[in-house]
């Protein structure tokens, strides 16, 4: 354990532990890629194990393409079905904040999100288009994790392209278009439903990623 505000010498050096870590689960029980077209960039999902693939990809198989050239690549794995464990943490309790943020991960070449319930990691080292996603046994993986994967991941690597993940619900026509946002419950999602039997297109529910320019897409 360390103190507040680790040093980027640190963060990199767990970085590298849990890639190893990822790559002794491969070695283990082999290694299987998904490649998703996201904000027209290409996202590798590459699986140590076969656990997680199901309860990760269902979601994002609407844009599933061939094996490509990826602009991020995020390992995943899990220690209950692959009997690798994630390093031990650099950061203490003290150290957490909201949200499952770490302080001193905040900014940066490394940024890193856990949750103790269920136990995840999500760590990104922007520099080197690389991440992981890793839970301690897949079979506890929630249900939010499934509807919304790699969640934390994207909204780093969005930003990053100067893309924004939101919490919103996207309709209408080729001509444009309607960003529905609000409060969880606030109907986002059953007004979106509502238009698949009118002329209005769906384009997204939940989360929508939009554009920073000065014409939103």
């Amino acid at each position: 354990m360390t103190e507040t505000g680790e040093p980027p010498v640190a963060q990199e050096h767990f970085f590298e532990a849990v890639c190893e870590a990822w790559e002794e689960a491969g070695r283990r029980h082999g290694v299987v890629e998904r490649f998703f077209q996201i904000g027209g960039h290409t996202l590798c999902l590459c699986f140590a194990g076969e656990a997680l693939v199901p309860l990760l990809t269902p979601a994002l198989e609407h844009l599933e393409v061939p094996p490509s050239l990826a602009a991020l690549t995020v390992r995943v794995w899990d220690s209950g079905s692959t009997g690798v464990a994630m390093p031990p943490p650099v950061w203490s309790a003290s150290d957490m904040l909201p949200r499952g943020e770490v302080s001193g991960w905040n900014e940066g070449a490394v940024r890193l999100t856990y949750h103790p319930d269920p136990d995840t990691v999500s760590l990104m080292h922007e520099e080197k288009a690389l991440a992981v996603f890793w839970i301690a046994d897949a079979a506890l993986t929630p249900y939010y994790e499934s509807g919304a994967p790699v969640r934390s991941i994207l909204h780093w690597w969005m930003s990053s392209q100067s893309l924004q993940l939101v919490h919103a619900a996207a309709l209408g026509m080729p001509t444009g278009g309607v960003l529905l946002a609000g409060r969880g419950g606030s109907g986002k999602s059953t007004t979106a439903l509502a238009c698949l039997n009118s002329d209005l297109f769906y384009a997204g529910d939940d989360y929508c990623i939009v554009s920073a320019g000065s014409a939103p897409v």
